[in-house]
């Protein structure tokens, strides 16, 4: 249901003024035929110009922030380094040094990167360890004895 808005002349009323760039107060000049306003003046710059309504704001929701694909991309590896980890005991986490021999699924404690997992061992002197801030090449020693 739209409401119908009925001004006089001499009124003071709120309008968009085109000098000032702003919503102030405005004097009614002249009327349409339907009895809105035609011409205002505004009060703080004398301006005379044909009305504008004031803008209305769509929505009172509070903005949402949009994520950047950079920070979509950090939360997917921070939920899949939180599932990987989730359950792992980090007490005896290998302190990384680049003479260490690490193992798969070896919990290894990086001076850097922090906590990280190894996920898989590259032959004959690297690891790819898995921490939060993704995975990462490191050199190391593979150990060689085989846990069955």
């Amino acid at each position: 249901m739209t409401e119908t808005i009925i001004h006089e002349v001499g009124a003071e009323i709120d309008a968009r003024c085109a000098k000032c760039k702003a919503i102030t107060k405005h004097i009614v000049l002249s009327l349409k035929k339907d009895e809105k306003a035609k011409t205002v003046r505004c009060e703080p710059c004398g301006y005379e110009h044909a009305y504008r309504q004031p803008r209305v704001k769509k929505s009172t929701k509070p903005a949402v922030p949009k994520l950047t694909a950079a920070e979509k991309k950090q939360a997917k590896i921070n939920a899949e380094f939180d599932l990987m980890m989730e359950g792992v005991s980090t007490d005896n986490s290998i302190s990384y040094n680049m003479t260490t021999s690490f193992k798969l699924d070896d919990i290894v404690d990086h001076p850097v990167f922090g906590t990280g997992k190894v996920e898989e061992l590259i032959t004959p002197d690297k690891a790819l360890i898995h921490f939060r801030d993704g995975r990462k090449t490191l050199v190391c020693v593979i150990s060689t004895e085989f846990e069955e």
